[in-house]
């Protein structure tokens, strides 16, 4: 029987793109679904393997994200925000003549998903671009992909370093980065006093990146980090960090992980009837968050990097809730409110490539100081800054309720 290797190597016959990326695939992907992905883009056509999602009628976009897992809320509220301003586009007249057609994946929150089915949206018949990954670890997975077939990711929800420096050209976040959100957080609860810092976090690049990013801005302060307990990525198994939260007796714990074992610590904790203060980072869904736990969220302090959803005087907002009114019957959320915001960047860079738009023209139209003016939130990139927004907004949770605490945003500085 010949070995795997073999095989993969007979199905990317005559094809040097398909062996560049099996050198890549291989640096990731497991071997039975690196096979199944290899067989699939084997049947493809060679003269596909050039098309880059633009027809004489559509644009063809994709996005793979979680849609079932533990990160679901953030891949739902990413789908229902892009499609909403797609939806509006369309019928209107689409970009220099052409519709949106947006295609779907969910990984599950599985990084070896998402680069499956990224890979597979980038043959056959091709996407112009990429939207709306969750997680890094998810990122980090199709990066070497997205270098070796120049294809821009435009939004990206994680605000992992690692991903931002130094520039990946065909990655573009919208998003302030964990370091910031972190400074926010670290910055409003030693105003109120509070010195002993514990950190439960997810146990994979995200959680460590913001480990790492709590001591470091508690070490500018003069300060140690008190506590620390990580828990298993996918899970919701958070019994051991609480246990070792309770004996260490922390003042405030910030929690660093997808909305699912998030909830279930802070319920767990309040269940208890721990006396911390906790607080959460945007990786955390604040709507899930707040409709999951109820009064049990109440004093949750919540980091979150787009306009406060709830405020009826931000125009992005007053647009998007519309938008998601009319083409999706959902009301907006801080999820489906950044989907809203990444299509309109997508929507304006479709503009700016002109009508005979390519990947090369797209990242061009990003990369040439391009920025988005939302009326009280703005983006703006250059060649040398794919960080379109550094601003921190801070909520907390008060009578079920997610409530804006005074200032309204707090800009951190620069990127860490």
């Amino acid at each position: 029987m010949p070995s795997a290797q073999t095989t993969w190597r007979s199905l990317a016959h005559g094809s040097p793109t398909l062996l560049r990326h099996l050198a890549v695939c291989r640096l990731w992907c497991a071997p039975m679904w690196a096979l199944a992905a290899l067989a699939a883009l084997a049947l493809a056509s060679t003269t596909a393997l050039g098309a880059e999602g633009v027809t004489p009628r559509a644009l063809r976009l994709g996005m793979v994200n979680d849609q079932s897992g533990p990160a679901a809320g953030l891949g739902r509220g990413m789908r229902l925000g892009a499609q909403a301003v797609f939806a509006e586009l369309n019928s209107r007249g689409g970009v220099h003549g052409r519709h949106i057609d947006l295609e779907l994946a969910d990984d599950g929150y599985d990084a070896e998903q998402t680069a499956m089915h990224t890979l597979q949206l980038l043959q056959g018949d091709g996407v112009l671009a990429l939207l709306g990954f969750v997680g890094t670890a998810n990122a980090k997975a199709v990066v070497p992909m997205l270098g070796e077939m120049n294809v821009p990711l435009v939004g990206v929800v994680s605000g992992a370093a690692s991903l931002r420096q130094p520039v990946t050209p065909q990655v573009f976040h919208l998003r302030a980065s964990y370091a910031e959100e972190v400074a926010a957080l670290v910055t409003h609860l030693r105003g109120q006093g509070l010195r002993r810092f514990g950190v439960v976090y997810q146990n994979d690049s995200f959680g460590l990146e913001v480990l790492a990013a709590v001591r470091e801005e508690l070490a500018q302060s003069g300060l140690t980090l008190y506590a620390s307990a990580p828990f298993q990525r996918n899970t919701v198994a958070i019994r051991s960090a609480l246990a070792h939260m309770t004996d260490q007796e922390p003042e405030v714990v910030i929690t660093a992980g997808p909305t699912a074992p998030v909830a279930a610590f802070i319920e767990r904790a309040r269940t208890n009837q721990v006396p911390w203060r906790m607080a959460t980072l945007s990786f955390a869904d604040s709507g899930m968050l707040v409709s999951k736990l109820r009064g049990q969220a109440d004093g949750v302090l919540i980091s979150q990097v787009m306009p406060f959803q709830l405020d009826d005087g931000s125009t992005v907002t007053r647009e998007c809730r519309a938008l998601l009114q009319r083409h999706a019957q959902v009301a907006l959320d801080h999820a489906n409110l950044e989907g809203c915001i990444t299509a309109r960047l997508v929507v304006e860079a479709l503009q700016r490539a002109g009508p005979a738009p390519n990947r090369a023209r797209l990242m061009a139209a990003l990369d040439n100081a391009v920025a988005l003016d939302m009326g009280d939130f703005a983006l703006q990139f250059s060649s040398s800054n794919h960080e379109g927004s550094h601003r921190v907004f801070l909520a907390e949770v008060a009578q079920g309720r997610l409530t804006r605490l005074a200032p309204p945003a707090v800009t951190a500085v620069g990127a860490r």
